[in-house]
């Protein structure tokens, strides 16, 4: 989701995130430009954080786009009660394990005695993953 919303980013956009999985996307797959302002919870990854940041963000700045990426947890610890323009459901492959900017050694070890321990769509999971890392190295290409 990060990946193809990066280049769809308007001008002097604010987007915040929320820790987890989109703090992945956020850091490896947003390209920031030149105007653009981040917000995210920082390194105590506080849960929650996105959505009043980009309230905040809003109010700050009425003019510019602001975009908070916030995933369904967060959306119900903050009730969605100050939710106002617009939410967009993105349903992403649950078959795709959000990665570390940097995959170690030990990681990648980590995770193929998971898959060996008896995925039931283990075929699935490898073909996701390498699509993933390498849109990582081939920016562009599918």
């Amino acid at each position: 989701m990060a990946w193809e919303l990066s280049p769809r980013l308007p001008d002097r956009a604010i987007i915040t995130s929320d820790s987890g999985s989109r703090a992945n996307w956020f850091a490896r797959d947003l390209k920031m430009r030149r105007g653009m302002k981040a917000a995210l919870s920082g390194g105590l990854a506080s849960m929650g954080a996105a959505e009043p940041y980009a309230i905040a963000a809003k109010y700050a700045h009425p003019e510019r786009p602001v975009i908070a990426l916030v995933g369904d947890g967060a959306m119900q610890m903050n009730n969605m009660a100050e939710l106002i323009p617009v939410v967009l459901e993105v349903k992403t492959d649950p078959e795709v394990p959000p990665l570390p900017l940097h995959i170690t050694l030990q990681q990648a070890k980590n995770f193929s005695i998971a898959l060996a321990m008896g995925d039931p769509d283990e075929v699935g999971v490898i073909r996701g993953t390498a699509r993933q890392v390498l849109k990582t190295i081939l920016p562009g290409k599918d």
